[in-house]
């Protein structure tokens, strides 16, 4: 399924139709719990170009998972703060809830101001997404976006999902499942972006993952 008709159905249907068996928000099949413990894993990176009519166009996909010995509840108060990405996320320059009396169950609107330069190369990117939040089961947790406009910078199209599932009983230490999940079309491509993105991409977000682990630790 293409990224632009994932955009659409995430506006309009529930989360069940949303994404491929595969890309939908879960534990990874096949994944080895106990090797993820502590851990920022892999699960798929790719850059692809492609035409859009006389236009080229760059599709890039990325999965990664761990499993960290911090409560849900902590990481899920982290992730499904609207109001303050800056202050844990060291890229972003300003978030701003744009519907701060919504209560977190209903969608809402955010700015965002990010900037992504590696070695002197890349750009700032100022747009708003839809955050939806839902809890599939009383262990799960999933915050899905889509970019609905941007102001600046080289997004086209923009959508994906954190997920975190509970692993322990209520009476064992806390353990839990974390991934992200991110699908973006890039128009106007910078000189080099391909290089810079498969060069950079796994180790920024690995301090994304660090950051919400240090952030849900305080």
């Amino acid at each position: 399924m293409k990224l632009k008709a994932l955009l659409f159905l995430l506006v309009i249907l529930p989360a069940s139709f949303l994404f491929s068996l595969d890309n939908y928000p879960g534990i990874v099949s096949g994944s080895d719990l106990k090797r993820l413990e502590n851990r920022v894993v892999e699960v798929d990176f790719r850059l692809q170009r492609f035409k859009d009519g006389s236009e080229t166009l760059l599709y890039a996909w990325s999965d990664f998972h761990g499993v960290i010995d911090i409560d849900i509840d902590s990481l899920a108060e982290v992730i499904a703060d609207h109001d303050n990405g800056e202050k844990v996320f060291s890229r972003m320059i300003e978030t701003i809830d744009l519907d701060p009396d919504l209560p977190l169950s209903a969608p809402h609107r955010q700015w965002v101001h990010n900037s992504a330069r590696f070695m002197g190369i890349g750009q700032d990117y100022k747009y708003t997404t839809i955050l939806n939040i839902e809890h599939p089961s009383e262990n799960e947790f999933v915050m899905y976006w889509t970019m609905t406009d941007i102001e600046e910078g080289n997004f086209r199209e923009y959508a994906g999902f954190w997920y975190l599932n509970k692993l322990e009983p209520s009476d064992a230490p806390p353990r839990t499942y974390i991934r992200l999940y991110a699908e973006t079309v890039f128009d106007n491509i910078i000189p080099m972006q391909m290089t810079v993105m498969n060069m950079f991409t796994a180790g920024e977000t690995r301090d994304v993952f660090r950051s919400i682990y240090k952030a849900a630790r305080k």
